[in-house]
């Protein structure tokens, strides 16, 4: 006569709805308290659960409910709210998810928004003058460790982008960085109109004709206005390349 040791496997059921779980708790000493285990759990079934749009808004506006203001770390500190990069991944920036709930962030935060939104918009004009430049027959790279131009190996351009800031008056004004340095052959200033949605113009110039000026106004005098553009096209006729017919060596 013999016996057969009978084993019984627990059934994922049992184990999600807690029937072993104080045995299991038992056999192994914790390694963080249980209470930062549980509301870690509820930041990650929180985390990767898919939410819509109006569910992660209306989460949002709990919290706004529940603190009085919003912030990156009160976001990303609250277990109920989903992290403060979701919101920017599915709205776009979080300025933008916080405009949809009627909340009114600091300026800093419109500040920062308006500053991305422009750099986006630089680094655009940028590639978009590359491609214009190869398309006539020339050579064009922008050195990101310098942030220059580099033309035909030849010559070198900086390329800025400057709010437009209106007066009291009505009078719109910008500031240039002609201090930038290595000190480029060619200075752009792109000039925006008021709102800082489109291009206004194009200061193109060197940057010895700017020195000194820091602040530009709609109407700044003969000399200096005779290097505003209303496209990059100065930029680009550099680059073109004219073969020499009849050489003769």
């Amino acid at each position: 006569m013999f016996t057969e040791r009978i084993r019984i496997r627990p059934s994922t059921n049992q184990i999600q709805n807690g029937y072993l779980r104080p045995f299991f708790h038992s056999l192994l000493e914790p390694i963080v308290d249980r209470k930062l285990f549980d509301r870690a759990q509820i930041v990650l079934k929180t985390i990767y659960r898919h939410m819509t749009n109006d569910e992660m808004l209306a989460a949002l506006r709990a919290l706004l409910a529940r603190r009085g203001a919003l912030s990156l770390a009160m976001i990303d500190a609250d277990s109920e709210c989903p992290p403060s990069q979701r919101y920017q991944w599915r709205f776009g920036t979080i300025v933008k998810a916080y405009e949809l709930i009627g909340y009114e962030p600091s300026k800093n935060y419109r500040y920062i928004g308006v500053n991305r939104r422009l750099e986006t918009m630089r680094l655009q004009v940028i590639r978009d003058l590359v491609g214009a430049m190869e398309r006539r027959g020339g050579v064009a790279a922008h050195d990101m460790a310098t942030d220059l131009l580099r033309i035909n190996e030849e010559i070198t351009v900086a390329i800025t982008i400057g709010r437009c800031r209106v007066s009291g008056f009505g009078y719109p004004r910008w500031f240039s960085k002609a201090y930038q340095r290595p000190l480029p052959d060619i200075f752009v200033l792109i000039r925006m109109n008021p709102g800082d949605l489109t291009i206004r113009d194009y200061l193109i110039a060197p940057p010895h004709e700017i020195a000194g000026k820091s602040e530009l106004h709609a109407i700044n005098g003969a000399p200096l206005d005779t290097y505003i553009f209303p496209a990059l096209n100065p930029i680009i006729r550099l680059a073109e390349r004219e073969p020499v017919g009849g050489a003769t060596w």
